[in-house]
């Protein structure tokens, strides 16, 4: 979108008047824009940001037209969009560690990730034990594990294969204390990010409601929320292969119920049927830079986002239009102020924050 309406300014011919490449005129056409928006600073002073600016900084990553909308207030003061004591902070690091014997352990916030070793789970940094397993002996049976995260948490886990996992908010992933010598295993309701370590004798199968993801090394996302429509699972590198679940009572699949997926591919199930198609990856995986990222994403799907992100509740006091659809890309660091300020200047409609509700007017 940038380069786009960098292209545009550029081809006018007050831009640049004799330029082949219109994008070679990227420079000149920041300087407009900071011209604009920033204050006048004589040469060696330290530049201050308004503190409007990062109200502007989202307006202008969600979409250009709610920027010019902000950039048109010469005074700098856009609309209040909620009292500071009453907005709503990102989510961060939480988790629960769920044991074999039903123990429950709230993760630490000050880690990210916790890593299952051969007779215990310890936090990333190595120095902290967080549970031990199987009172350390390994002739016994594998405990099966629980990992999952709220609304408004994340967390990471290496598996006693070497498998990394991430996962975003409200979801969870069950696992085993260690794997057999046939196959790798586990079971995913949300969303999740995998960096599958490679053993060509035990395939490592990924299991959710609708399918089965099955590879033997390789890196992809699986987006398996309950509250969505689809399931989707996208491929960074590598193959896998997607299954649909058995149908209630067993039996077989049957034809077009199996795929193969190359990378830069995203399989989708939903309804019973499952197809793939082309996608921009990075798209899908933002989530793991920080970033929510918007593709023609209708209001109902980016609310469901922001409450899930949040904590939060949005209560829409009528309809939603069925005809409101946004591109871009929003920091994930934001408190929610900033977010429904941007969503409040590109659709028009109010939002406004009660604690954890959001109050979703049309007028």
């Amino acid at each position: 979108m940038v380069h786009r309406w960098y292209a545009s300014e550029a081809a006018k011919k007050s831009a640049a008047p004799d330029l082949a490449d219109p994008l070679a005129e990227e420079t000149l056409v920041w300087q407009r824009i900071q011209s604009t928006v920033l204050p006048e600073r004589t040469p060696g002073r330290t530049l201050r940001l308004r503190p409007w600016l990062p109200y502007v900084a989202a307006g202008l990553i969600l979409a250009f037209a709610g920027t010019w909308l902000l950039l048109g207030d010469k005074g700098g003061n856009p609309y209040a969009v909620a009292d500071l004591a009453t907005d709503v902070a990102p989510g961060g690091n939480k988790a629960t560690l769920t044991l074999a014997n039903g123990q429950a352990i709230d993760l630490s916030a000050q880690e990210t990730g916790i890593i299952v070793g051969a007779d215990d789970i310890t936090y990333q940094d190595g120095r902290s034990t967080v549970a031990l397993l199987n009172g350390g002996a390994l002739a016994q049976a594998p405990q099966q594990l629980v990992l999952s995260t709220p609304k408004g948490g994340t967390y990471s886990i290496v598996l006693p294969d070497g498998t990394e996992v991430w996962l975003n908010a409200a979801s969870t992933l069950k696992y085993p204390s260690r794997f057999g010598e046939d196959a790798r295993e586990v079971e995913i309701v949300g969303e999740a990010y995998f960096a599958v370590a490679k053993d060509a004798k035990r395939p490592f199968r990924v299991i959710s409601a609708s399918q089965t993801v099955e590879v033997l090394g390789t890196k992809f996302n699986i987006s398996a929320y309950p509250d969505e429509p689809d399931t989707k699972t996208t491929l960074v590198e590598g193959s896998v292969r997607l299954s649909l679940a058995q149908p209630a009572g067993g039996g077989a699949h049957t034809a077009g119920q199996s795929l193969l997926l190359a990378p830069d591919e995203q399989g989708i199930v939903r309804g019973g049927t499952l197809t793939k198609s082309d996608v921009d990856v990075t798209q899908h995986i933002a989530w793991r830079d920080g970033l929510i990222v918007l593709d023609h994403a209708d209001l109902a799907h980016i609310i469901r986002q922001l409450e899930r992100w949040y904590d939060v509740e949005f209560i829409p006091q009528g309809p939603l239009p069925a005809d409101v659809h946004l591109s871009g890309k929003l920091p994930r660091n934001s408190n929610l102020s900033g977010i429904v300020h941007a969503l409040h200047i590109n659709t028009k409609m109010n939002f406004t924050i009660e604690g954890r509700r959001v109050m979703v007017n049309g007028n």
